[in-house]
């Protein structure tokens, strides 16, 4: 009885998928177990480095009138702008369509901008979208209307006080659009840049002085 052998021990090859699920199951781990050492490393560099950021802003925010001061007229003078969003209501925007004599299958859009206020238009950008009999929309274009200072292609140039500018956006199926609507997606108005000395700080020259005013001499509420 005691000399009988012992039940022989079978051995069962793991299948093709078996194989497949645990090696993605180690790769997901892995990468979940490596992403999370780097996110935590990530945010002990950001920590670290945080209070150099903000003192390397701050000196650049003080070094600002003496680079500005620095830089040829067209540059300094196109930083001196601001976002004017209430400036819309000055201004008058008109897109028509107008069949291109040179190409039968294609037409334009004749774009027109009044600047009716006092102010002059540092950045003016306009979504034209064309329209099908319908009303709906079928393709749609960007394009700058104004920019800081004028280049090639669609640098323009501001737009001045009492001004009226007028230009074309080629090209649009002419078979298929019938009309166009225009959206103002971005205006911007210059202003001199003594006016960002006052109380009312503006742009980096507001970051400028949030920074500095974390330093230990005491800051005047008023």
């Amino acid at each position: 009885m005691f000399n009988e052998p012992p039940p022989p021990v079978i051995q069962k090859r793991m299948g093709f998928l078996s194989v497949t699920a645990i090696c993605l199951t180690s790769i997901i781990i892995t990468a979940v177990v490596s992403t999370a050492g780097l996110g935590v490393y990530g945010l002990r560099v950001v920590d670290k480095k945080s209070d150099n950021l903000v003192g390397m802003l701050g000196d650049l925010a003080k070094q600002l009138p003496e680079l500005r001061d620095s830089l040829p007229p067209a540059l300094f003078d196109a930083i001196d702008d601001e976002r004017h969003p209430e400036y819309r209501s000055n201004i008058r925007v008109t897109v028509k369509r107008v069949a291109d004599e040179k190409r039968d299958s294609f037409c334009r859009a004749v774009v027109e901008v009044e600047n009716k206020g006092d102010d002059t238009i540092s950045m003016l950008t306009l979504r034209i979208v064309a329209l099908d009999k319908n009303g709906e929309p079928i393709t749609e274009r960007k394009t700058w209307v104004a920019s800081p200072i004028q280049l090639d292609d669609d640098w323009r140039g501001p737009i001045l006080p009492k001004e009226t500018r007028r230009f074309a956006v080629r090209y649009f199926d002419a078979d298929e659009t019938a009309s166009f609507s225009q959206e103002v997606t971005e205006i911007r108005t210059w202003r001199a840049y003594d006016d960002s000395q006052d109380n009312a700080p503006k742009g980096l020259m507001a970051i400028g002085k949030r920074l500095t005013s974390t330093d230990k001499q005491p800051v005047d509420a008023r």
